[in-house]
Order: C-alpha cells, then sequence, then structure tokens
C-alpha cells in the first residue's frame, strides 16, 4: 500500500488496497470511511461494491443493498458481478428480506458455482419455511465443494455491529440445521 500510495495517493488501487487492510484487521468503522471517500471520488463498480460489503459489516443493511444494486447497473459485465450478488443476498438476510436473499444467492450461484460461498440460499429458504427445499439447496452446494466448513461460512461476516451479528447467528443456526458442521 504504501508503495501505490506513493505513486498515486488518492488513486482507486490506493482505496482497494486500503479497503483490504481494514478487513484483514477486521476495523469496519474505518474500512466504511475508506470505502465513502472511495466511492465520492471514483464511482466505479469495485467501490460500491466494497462499500456495500463495508456497509453490511457495520449491519446497516439497506444501504447496503444500494450500494451493490449501483455496484451490478454499473458493471453488468463486471468479473465480481457473482461477489455483489452475494453480498446483496447477505444485506437482503440481514434486513430479514428472505425471498430477495434467496434470489439473489441462487444469482450468484448460477453466475460462478464454482466459488465457496455459504448457500445463503439454503439459510433462507429455512427461515421462510421450507425445509426440504432449504435442504437440497444445502446439499447441493455440499456436493460441489465437499470440504466446506462452518469456519469459510463464519469468514463471510466478521463483522462486529450488532445487526451483523445478529445476520450471522441466524445463518450459523440455519447452516447447523442442515447439517453443517464446525
Amino acid at each position: 500500500m504504501a508503495n501505490l500510495e506513493r505513486v498515486d495517493r488518492d488513486g482507486s488501487y490506493v482505496y482497494s488496497a486500503k479497503t483490504f487492510m481494514l478487513v484483514q484487521r477486521h476495523d469496519f468503522p474505518a474500512m466504511l470511511q475508506v470505502t465513502t471517500e472511495w466511492v465520492e471520488r471514483y464511482r466505479l463498480p469495485l467501490a460500491f461494491g466494497a462499500h456495500g460489503g463495508a456497509l453490511t459489516l457495520n449491519g446497516r443493511f439497506d444501504e447496503a443493498v444500494l450500494a451493490l444494486e449501483r455496484a451490478l447497473r454499473l458493471g453488468p459485465r463486471d468479473p465480481f458481478r457473482a461477489e455483489w450478488q452475494y453480498r446483496l443476498a447477505r444485506a437482503h438476510f440481514g434486513a430479514g428480506r428472505y425471498e430477495l436473499a434467496r434470489d439473489w444467492s441462487q444469482s450468484a450461484a448460477n453466475t460462478n458455482a464454482r466459488l465457496e460461498w455459504p448457500p445463503i440460499h439454503a439459510a433462507a429458504l429455512l427461515q421462510l419455511g421450507q425445509r426440504e427445499a432449504a435442504q437440497r439447496a444445502f446439499n447441493e452446494h455440499m456436493k460441489l465443494h465437499p470440504k466446506f466448513t462452518m469456519a469459510q461460512a463464519l469468514s463471510k461476516v466478521p463483522g462486529d455491529a450488532p445487526g451483523c451479528v445478529q445476520m450471522r447467528n441466524r445463518l450459523v443456526a440455519s447452516r447447523r440445521e442442515l447439517g453443517l458442521r464446525d
């Protein structure tokens, strides 16, 4: 990051590196500040996607939805499209909009089934009372990713804001009920 700052102190890649560093440090309030500056300065799909992730990790799900929808609109062929769809599913799940969480998670899986995201659509189906469909979705995910663990699932929602903790607890409980072990 220091080298990037020497070359282009306020460049988009510097914001990206700062965001990544703050994720690693689990400093989500600072991450939110950096991504807010990033979207104000550059208005790129990557900036909006990162901002949506920061908002989610700070428990601000409705704002996250707006940022992630913007990332998808700005980058219809963005290589991170599936990631933005997954983050959108996570934000909807956090807000209790399980139908939208299911739909966006399934869209992410359809966009790129090879990436090992926790199956939010399975957890959303369970929250909607559709136990059999949830189990099928979970089993399909585990068939594609047999070494998937709870630790991987937890790594996608590390925030400690109250809303994020509540979302993580619902996701963990759903996945355990469907058979994911530690």
